[in-house]
């Protein structure tokens, strides 16, 4: 039979609520059912159960706190290779020709990290064999992947499952992969903050980029960012949705390179996202050993500033414990102050495309505005940064849900 052609592949990727149980499985398979009686060929890529992978997580912790390891990794991935075989399963008493894959099977090499591990590499030939034959599936097990040398498995870190997609969907020469989720889409705000949040059709991969940076948990950094490096949409679908609609191509929101339309929006500023909490620190250095600084960077997942005599950094809610024993040990050292219950509220946007010629940057107008509406609501605020893509607002984090109520209210939804 002859090779399949590009446009009758898709790629499409599960959440762990979307395969939470056994009836859920079903809907998926339902779903991909759709496009193989169409005569399209699927690699759907898996996450874990909903909770397994925690529940793997806490397993591990009774025995070890080491999460960079071969043994933790090995036990992580069996998560998403317990779905694949069962989705597979059940695609096969459907009577579709479906084969699941681990990650190693899948062709999916990583570099040495465990624990969150990069792909350098994804050689697609076991899965194009897979879809020699019209409407065969292909189902992945996400999250993982191998080191050549040594066979051992990986783990991607979070949002490895997208990561897991995009990837294959650059791979096989695609340009689009589709994200089944619990969400029908990536909203200018969390409707859990904002009741009138509305949905974004499309975006780009920068804005989606920052959104994710700033603490949205529809799509994660790592994943977006290889979307973006590979020229790749991603199309953000609600699994329910489509379930109940089978016409799901106007449904949910697409991130795009193709900027074309998104430069016709009527705002600026296409969302609003809220970060958690941390405190400030800043550090003055009183004849400290300098080591102090490497191991900081050790311990922080967010990056130092530095000057002559002074660190300035953020502490997040899992670092307290850790970070707290290296600053009493050097307590002699140096003198702290500390900002405390902070948080930061990120306005996305494409700013670099609406200068505005009397203020000093692009985004200076919507600074401005910003600013505007939180002081007339009384909320004190301290602007951090201003890019061509966004603008971050440090808050008090008893104020931040109101802080980016508001500014969603005057620079966006009464922006349109």
């Amino acid at each position: 039979m002859g090779s399949i052609l590009q446009k009758n592949i898709v790629v499409m990727k599960f959440g762990g609520t979307s395969v939470a149980n056994i009836e859920a499985m079903q809907n998926v398979a339902n779903i991909v059912a759709r496009y193989t009686h169409k005569g399209i060929n699927a690699v759907v890529i898996v996450s874990a159960m909903a909770g397994h992978t925690n529940k793997l997580a806490e397993l591990w912790k009774q025995i070890s706190w080491q999460t960079n390891s071969r043994e933790y990794d090995k036990l992580m991935a069996t998560g998403e290779i317990i779905t694949a075989t069962l989705i597979t399963e059940i695609l096969k008493n459907k009577g579709l020709n479906a084969k699941s894959f681990s990650g190693m099977e899948a062709g999916i090499a990583t570099n040495k990290k465990h624990g969150n591990a990069e792909i350098i590499q994804l050689d697609p030939t076991n899965i194009r064999k897979q879809l020699s034959e019209r409407g065969s599936v292909a189902v992945v097990a996400g999250f993982q992947g191998f080191i050549r040398n040594s066979g051992d498995t990986t783990t991607l870190g979070r949002g490895g499952s997208d990561t897991s997609a995009v990837a294959m969907a650059k791979a096989l020469k695609l340009n689009k992969c589709i994200i089944f989720t619990d969400v029908d889409g990536v909203y200018g705000v969390d409707p859990n903050i904002h009741p009138e949040a509305k949905r974004i059709p499309l975006i780009s991969h920068v804005e989606m980029l920052e959104f994710a940076k700033a603490g949205a948990k529809v799509l994660h950094e790592k994943s977006v960012e290889t979307a973006r490096k590979g020229n790749i949409d991603i199309h953000v679908l609600s699994t329910n949705e489509t379930i109940n609609n089978n016409n799901s191509n106007e449904q949910g929101t697409v991130v795009t390179s193709n900027q074309y339309k998104i430069y016709d929006r009527k705002s600026k500023v296409v969302g609003v996202a809220v970060g958690e909490n941390y405190n400030r620190c800043m550090l003055k250095l009183r004849g400290a050993d300098k080591n102090i600084t490497d191991i900081l960077k050790e311990n922080l997942k967010g990056n130092l500033i530095l000057g002559d005599d002074e660190i300035i950094f953020n502490i997040y809610k899992n670092e307290d414990e850790k970070i707290s024993e290296i600053l009493n040990s050097y307590a002699s050292k140096t003198a702290i102050t500390m900002d405390k219950n902070l948080s930061k509220v990120t306005i996305i946007g494409n700013f670099a495309h609406h200068q505005d010629a009397h203020l000093v940057t692009p985004a200076g107008g919507v600074v401005a505005q910003a600013q505007s509406v939180l002081r007339s609501n009384a909320i004190d605020h301290t602007v951090e940064t201003i890019s061509e893509s966004c603008i971050i607002i440090a808050v008090d984090s008893n104020y931040k849900e109101l802080a980016a109520r508001v500014m969603y209210t005057e620079l966006v939804a009464n922006a349109n």
